[in-house]
């Protein structure tokens, strides 16, 4: 050994070099369905997730949809309740299902606009389901899946927070209710009947030592994927907080299965922080979407223009595929289409579009359905 290596030696031993390592978190593996990956999300959003505006997500970079979710006991019992609210354009014509003046009129092609995308109008959709009893929902999904074999799968609604849930002890309330026992019980019996993807959309446990324990009962059940939304049943309306993304960085490093991140997902940034922080293989967004349709795309020059744009987009959305009457209360698909409008805080786009207003404002009610 030559003097200046022996030099060199001595010096790394008595000042080691000091070198900051970026730790990178765990990954989650990837959600691939069909032949489709998943990144970004639509959430499912009751008397927001017409077919219309899945189809505007998908314009602007969603790559998964979902229904508004459906009460497995309505599904089975109610068939007037099926026709008005199974609006799976993605799986088959629905115009049958549409109010007498929407059907009317759908055949006035001078009142149709060139579509806004070829391939929006597809891709993977998801049923969300709302239930406790695991025949009832089983039976619902089966139902379903008999009528539509081209959806990508069904989701169990844990995360519903409202008081409705309670009182039906669905949603969050159910997970709670007992540790997820009925939950579980209720994905074996699915992943028994049909042959398509299991998920469960969920919130984090009010107890926290309670998550983990609850990740790996539903992965032993047989769930294809989880979402995990990062706030508690009782972090909810004026009580919401930060999204606790460190349990959905938890959930990552617990399970081999793939993790969806939902929560405190307003703009672009925010996609790609998500990300970064918790390893999930995809993001999730409600509200944010509702107001920012292009939230999972980079942030526009021109906010107003490109929020009048997609106004525009989503007026001739529904112009080309109506709601259901059943989406949105007994008047039809005027008050879904109307309150998706005013959320991008743009109404008066929608308001000038007066063609539009006269197709979409039927006065039918639900109980007129053909």
């Amino acid at each position: 050994m030559s003097k200046f290596q022996r030099f060199v030696l001595t010096m790394m031993l008595f000042f080691p070099t000091v070198r900051t390592v970026s730790i990178q978190p765990s990954k989650a593996p990837p959600l691939v369905l069909g032949n489709h990956l998943i990144k970004a999300v639509a959430a499912p959003m009751v008397a927001a997730s017409d077919y219309a505006f899945r189809c505007l997500c998908r314009q602007y970079g969603v790559d998964l949809t979902y229904t508004q979710m459906l009460h497995a006991k309505n599904i089975v019992r109610d068939p007037v309740f099926v026709r008005n609210h199974l609006d799976f354009y993605e799986c088959g014509n629905v115009e049958q299902k549409l109010v007498t003046s929407q059907q009317l009129i759908l055949k006035d092609t001078t009142l149709r606009p060139p579509l806004p995308s070829v391939t929006a109008t597809t891709g993977p959709l998801i049923v969300q389901l709302a239930g406790n009893d695991p025949t009832l929902v089983t039976q619902a999904a089966k139902n379903i899946y008999n009528l539509h074999p081209q959806i990508a799968g069904f989701d169990l609604n844990c995360g519903c927070p409202q008081a409705i849930a309670r009182k039906g002890n669905y949603g969050s309330f159910l997970m709670e209710h007992d540790n997820g026992k009925t939950v579980c019980e209720i994905v074996r019996s699915l992943r028994q009947a049909v042959p398509v993807p299991i998920s469960v959309k969920h919130r984090l446990a009010t107890d926290p030592s309670q998550n983990i324990p609850r990740w790996r009962a539903l992965q032993e059940a047989g769930v294809c994927f989880i979402t995990v939304h990062g706030r508690t049943l009782y972090e909810n309306k004026t009580a919401v907080g930060p999204c606790h993304v460190e349990w959905i960085q938890k959930a990552v490093q617990t399970l081999n299965i793939p993790v969806v991140a939902n929560g405190g997902v307003e703009r672009f940034q925010d996609v790609e922080q998500l990300l970064q922080i918790t390893g999930a293989s995809a993001v999730m967004s409600s509200e944010g979407l509702l107001e920012t349709p292009y939230l999972f795309r980079d942030d526009p020059v021109n906010v107003q223009e490109a929020q009048f744009q997609v106004t525009r987009d989503y007026i001739a959305w529904c112009i080309h595929f109506p709601p259901l009457p059943g989406v949105l209360g007994p008047r039809g698909s005027m008050t879904v289409v109307k309150g998706h409008v005013l959320l991008t805080n743009f109404g008066q786009e929608f308001w000038s579009k007066t063609n539009a207003k006269a197709y979409l404002g039927t006065a039918d009610t639900e109980s007129n359905a053909p």
